[in-house]
């Protein structure tokens, strides 16, 4: 996975599954009179996942909002939160950096996600996920055995996003869901 900023690629950053939940680069500008200006002083890789659990899958694609405090990503872990089971598909989550606290985004009103969810896109103010699934619990009206983008207020309800002019679900894939700014 490489990350990017606005300053340029990081470059990749290769993850050890069974270790670590999410590698995530955070970088801190100073004022010019610590360094050069606009250069990254800092670069952290967080662990991601409650206190005491060691994540027993891999996790991917970051999404950094809430001023830098929340990260959004998904994961085949299958012990990073409760009612998630063992069913080894991807789920989106946000972690909290300073309280470790990890919620479940990808989940319905009856429970996670019956298929894998991924790519997720966090607000700049963290308040909005954004993501990809395959799931065909998380709403009514979704099309099976098609990726579909929604959309999750941070402990708020889900939303199906990838609808036709119609207000039909589409007939094909939707991916690569991008939140902007304000939400």
């Amino acid at each position: 996975m490489t990350v990017h900023t606005q300053l340029g690629s990081l470059g990749p950053i290769r993850l050890a599954p069974a270790i670590v939940a999410v590698a995530l680069a955070i970088v801190a500008i100073f004022p010019a009179s610590s360094g050069a200006a606009g250069a990254p002083t800092l670069v952290r890789t967080l662990r991601v996942a409650p206190p005491g659990v060691n994540p027993n899958g891999p996790s991917a694609d970051p999404s950094i909002g809430g001023g830098g405090v929340l990260v959004a990503f998904d994961s085949q872990a299958s012990n990073l939160g409760p009612g998630v089971g063992n069913r080894r598909l991807r789920n989106v989550y946000v972690f909290n950096i300073l309280n470790r606290r990890v919620v479940l985004v990808s989940a319905g009103a009856g429970g996670p996600a019956n298929g894998s969810s991924f790519t997720p896109s966090l607000s700049a103010a963290g308040q909005v996920v954004a993501f990809t699934s395959r799931a065909t619990n998380l709403v009514a009206g979704t099309s099976p055995g098609f990726s579909e983008v929604y959309a999750r207020y941070i402990g708020g309800p889900i939303g199906l996003v990838s609808r036709t002019f119609g207000n039909q679900p589409p007939d094909g894939d939707s991916s690569q869901p991008a939140v902007s700014a304000n939400g």
